[in-house]
């Protein structure tokens, strides 16, 4: 939220965020003018429900506190403190679990909450706003404490229901502030005290009590299935249609999975604007139904894009199932202005025109219209701070369905299936580039899933299109936006925020995806100990130059070195990282070690980038590219990739099957690991012949060729699969700076990193500048 909170007076709050009331004589009065001194927060909870229940101001909503438990269904486990529910919708009672006689404590139920109400004892230590920061976010580790339960709070509330928008009332002692909250940042009210100006707030909770659902941010696109409905049945049954006719197919696994009983169903529309045949010119909206369960994916943070995935089936009018299955996205996308950009369901239909494979194919795609679907926050903020930049961005929901479900690329079998999925994205990264001249941009392992081909082969998509961009538009941005994945972005990007991503990039990101899979489930050299302390280090690492977050030392040493070297991880072992076909069997008895087929793949590919990244301090005049057809001797068929491949034939320089390593055919290495450095290019090399190796990471073709040259010649083991070395506790990557990064929401900065770094204990005026918030 860092950048993305505003406060203002309450009824500048209730002006700019709740619809304008009908004119009414009434006098509202003060409820909260004999408010007592409270000795604990349950004393306060239960006066102020008391209070606002006896009010007799509230027609269709009730005040219900549940602070002891939380209710078993929620996966949080996180208690309510307070909430407004409707009438019809109260928490239900808890029951004891021996006798089964009801006990009088609710359990909160945050998929029914209206509203939360958060109430604290102390005015000032508990404030979870700092008017005195310019930023608005406290310091002191207690009121960071209550923004993160407020946060986690409102993180609940949207992930548990389809809200556009949500509001929050806070009880800080004798003094309250109002809470509104969107995906574009959060606008608090001054804090107030309401023994003596209460008059305001108990306004606000009647005129808000009285809103319709849409006006008080409840999802007019989104309806809610219940579980006894004629519609919920149906969806149970084609559920149980699907296991019965497939039941090793993933798809219907997912499906069933999501009818979970501990999350609502719903019916979500999906507008798609046509453009309409008549001489006006204008579109019209056709709207769309799916049915889904709980989220297949689901992304954290509030101020963000929260995107949702789900395993959908299409609805028609009458409520009938039809169709297979679908993946839908929903998402608030960032409404950017930027030339070259277009929504995710645009590029994907243009790439379906150019027939780019390894793609989703799309069903329908559209902006939800609607005032309440757009962000208001960063209209409000424009308004009050007229002539400044903000952190605040318009954000558009928008959904998205597409015809593959696909499994996360952390399910491959072996190596080889892994390795397949990385290279059809290649291909399909290759096609869209030289086909479309359309660019990804955010390569990542989230990005490339697995999907079943028609022969029943596991081959990648290359998914989630979001952040693409048409080649060779110049795009003029306001501030530096990283775009990309934090963990998989290349380190030239991580040094320079507005960097233009371009071929090199892209590849560089394809290696780290490889890499951080097969460091996980592959067998290698680093102590397993140390593995979950390498991967942090690697792909969330980074570095504090003059304030602003860079690249991480370790990423940025294997790129410029080509050597990812684990002194540090295997004690006095100076041997590089290495991959081998299994843990129990190393080497022979001549010591020659059996490395895994993967082992030519990165260090091939980490020679081209080491020269690549040679040239940032070997400046060389530019060499004039002489553009060759590719020779035939070069030409590889290779399962169903030959007509693709052929179509997207790229120029190369002679040599390209020189590597600069030598590996024996079965993969193996010739000598020690250690030794093979000098193979490397060095900067003893002149530019010309470091611009010749880097130039192969500068087209995909060369790329394409090692890996298929790799599969095609070299026996892959069928077991190379072993656990996962990931730890299952959250480590905090090591920096050359002392203070930690602040890393916004969004999809510029991995969640992993997010989650783990987001609350530093060091005050705004001396916390860094981290470039790149979305």
């Amino acid at each position: 939220m860092h950048g993305k909170i505003g406060i203002t007076s309450l009824e500048s709050l209730m002006s700019d965020f709740l619809p304008t009331p009908h004119p009414s004589r009434k006098v509202i009065p003060n409820i909260f003018a004999n408010v007592p001194n409270f000795s604990s927060e349950s004393e306060m909870y239960t006066w102020m429900v008391d209070l606002l229940n006896g009010s007799k101001l509230f027609y269709n909503h009730t005040f219900v506190a549940t602070p002891y438990k939380a209710d078993i269904a929620n996966p949080s486990r996180q208690p309510i403190d307070c909430g407004m529910y409707h009438r019809k919708l109260p928490p239900l009672e808890d029951k004891d679990s021996e006798n089964q006689e009801t006990v009088h404590i609710r359990l909160g139920n945050w998929s029914r909450l209206d509203m939360a109400i958060v109430c604290k004892l102390q005015c000032t230590n508990q404030d979870p706003f700092d008017e005195r920061q310019a930023d608005c976010e406290p310091v002191s580790v207690d009121r960071k404490k209550v923004l993160g339960q407020i946060l986690s709070s409102a993180e609940l509330v949207f992930n548990l229901q389809q809200r556009t928008f949500q509001f929050m009332v806070l009880f800080l002692g004798h003094h309250a502030r109002v809470v509104y909250i969107d995906r574009s940042g959060a606008y608090a009210s001054y804090k107030f005290k309401y023994t003596t100006q209460g008059a305001a707030l108990t306004r606000f909770l009647v005129r808000y009590s009285r809103l319709v659902p849409t006006a008080r941010g409840f999802d007019p696109t989104a309806h809610r299935i219940e579980p006894d409905s004629k519609l919920g049945r149906k969806l149970v049954e084609w559920g149980k249609v699907a296991a019965k006719a497939d039941p090793e197919d993933h798809v219907q696994q997912f499906f069933n999975q999501s009818l979970d009983s501990s999350w609502a169903l719903w019916k979500l529309e999906v507008h798609v604007e046509e453009i309409s045949t008549s001489s006006s010119g204008r579109t019209r909206v056709e709207i769309q139904n799916f049915v889904v369960g709980k989220p297949h994916f689901q992304a954290g943070g509030v101020a963000c894009r929260g995107t949702r995935g789900y395993v959908a089936v299409r609805v028609n009018a009458e409520d009938e199932l039809e169709g297979p299955f679908v993946y839908l996205k929903d998402a608030w996308r960032v409404d950017h202005d930027y030339p070259g950009i277009e929504r995710e369901g645009s590029v994907l239909q243009t790439l379906n025109s150019k027939e780019t494979p390894f793609v989703p194919t799309l069903v329908c795609h559209g902006d939800l219209k609607g005032a309440t679907q757009v962000t208001r926050s960063q209209a409000v903020w424009e308004k009050a701070n007229k002539g400044k930049k903000g952190s605040m961005k318009r954000h558009q929901h928008y959904r998205l369905v597409v015809a593959e479900v696909g499994k996360p690329l952390d399910q491959f079998d072996r190596g080889f299936t892994l390795v397949v999925a990385v290279l059809c994205c290649i291909i399909a990264h290759a096609h869209a580039y030289k086909k479309a001249g359309i660019i990804h941009r955010d390569i990542s392992a989230g990005n490339i899933l697995l999907y079943k081909a028609a022969d029943g082969s596991w081959v990648g998509l290359l998914n989630d299109w979001e952040l693409a961009k048409v080649v060779g538009v110049s795009e003029v941005r306001q501030q530096a936006d990283r775009m990309g994945t934090w963990r998989f972005m290349s380190a030239h990007a991580l040094d320079n925020p507005s960097k233009e991503i371009d071929i090199p990039d892209e590849i560089e990101s394809f290696c780290h995806v490889l890499l951080y899979y097969a460091v996980r489930f592959l067998p290698h050299n680093i102590n397993p100990a140390n593995v979950g302390q390498f991967l942090v280090d690697y792909f969330d690492g980074y570095s504090n130059v003059l304030g602003y977050y860079r690249c991480g030392s370790h990423k940025y040493t294997a790129m410029s070195t080509g050597v990812i070297e684990l002194r540090q991880y295997n004690g006095d072992k100076t041997a590089p990282l290495t991959f081998m076909r299994s843990t129990d069997q190393a080497s022979d008895s001549s010591g020659v070690l059996f490395v895994h087929p993967i082992n030519k793949i990165f260090k091939t590919l980490l020679s081209w980038l080491h020269a690549h990244y040679s040239l940032d301090v070997r400046p060389a005049p530019p060499i004039e590219r002489v553009e060759e057809p590719m020779p035939d001797s070069d030409r590889k068929e290779w399962l169903a990739f030959q007509a693709i491949l052929s179509d997207l034939e790229e120029s190369e320089p002679a040599g390209d099957k020189n590597t600069g390593l030598d590996l024996a055919a079965d993969g193996s290495s010739s000598s020690n690991p250690s030794t093979e450095q000098s193979t490397l290019p060095s900067y003893t090399m002149d530019a010309a012949s470091l611009r010749a190796i880097a130039e192969k990471v500068q087209t995909h073709s060369s790329v394409i060729w090692l890996i298929l040259d790799q599969m095609e010649n070299v026996g892959w083991p069928c077991n190379d699969k072993g656990p996962d070395l990931k730890p299952a506790i959250n480590l905090v990557p090591r920096s050359e700076s002392t203070s930690m990064p602040r890393v916004f929401q969004g999809s510029t900065a991995s969640m992993s990193m997010k989650r783990q770094l987001e609350d530093p204990e060091i005050p705004s005026s001396k916390r860094p500048r981290f470039e790149g918030a979305t």
